[in-house]
């Protein structure tokens, strides 16, 4: 039976061997777009079951796991003609899901301005400073504008940027965005990064080993994505 280290370390680097090798952004979601499928087709297929048991998340990949991409096969309807006829096209979008916080205190119920490809979306976080909207599998920048002035808070979003959070550049991403500097957001494992590990794991309340296990892993998730 699998150790908690080993499957750690199994999901630290790249999974599946499928024809497609997934780029730095790209998401279970985004591929199946730019192919024509539904994602849930790509992720419950029979020859992604190595990556969808590591990765579990169809959100977050790793650059350089591979993922099997079917062609797509044609489908014929009969219509009567001279006649119209609507079809409608099917698709899931990607969700923007965060928490807004100061201080581990949360924006609650403020108005926020999401600028999305240059359209604004307006909204109010709810009651935990969370914001949650539909947006396009394919975007990877936003900026998102929370408050009223002049007490506002302003977010560069960069989407689709985090790794794994097994991997040691998705913990650091982490850790950094939420004020525990782990230095940069490469696979060295540096004394920053282990006393960025220590201080979370005291704030947090868990044995402060400075090592990575899965109670740090789901409770960095938690706050995370």
């Amino acid at each position: 039976m699998p150790t908690e280290e080993t499957a750690i370390d199994e999901a630290s680097g790249p999974v599946g061997g499928g024809e497609h090798e997934v780029s730095a952004g790209e998401c279970v979601i985004s591929i199946a777009e730019a192919a024509g499928h539904f994602w849930q087709f790509l992720w419950d297929h029979p020859e992604n079951e190595q990556l969808k048991r590591v990765r579990k998340d169809p959100n977050v990949l790793l650059a350089g796991d591979r993922i099997h991409v079917p062609p797509i096969r044609s489908k014929e309807e009969s219509i009567q003609s001279e006649k119209r006829h609507r079809y409608r096209r099917r698709g899931v979008p990607s969700i923007l899901n965060l928490v807004c916080r100061v201080l581990d205190v949360p924006l609650a119920d403020q108005p926020y301005t999401l600028l999305l490809d240059g359209i604004s979306h307006s909204g109010k976080t709810d009651a935990n400073g969370a914001v949650k909207r539909g947006i396009p599998c394919g975007a990877r920048q936003a900026t998102l504008t929370v408050g009223v002035e002049p007490d506002v808070h302003v977010y560069e979003l960069q989407l689709g940027g985090l790794d794994p959070i097994e991997t040691v550049t998705g913990q650091k991403a982490r850790l950094n965005n939420l004020g525990y500097p782990a230095g940069s957001e490469n696979n060295e494992l540096t004394p920053e990064f282990t006393a960025a590990l220590k201080k979370f794991q005291e704030d947090n309340h868990m044995a402060v080993t400075g090592k990575t296990d899965t109670a740090l892993l789901d409770k960095l998730k938690s706050l995370t994505c």
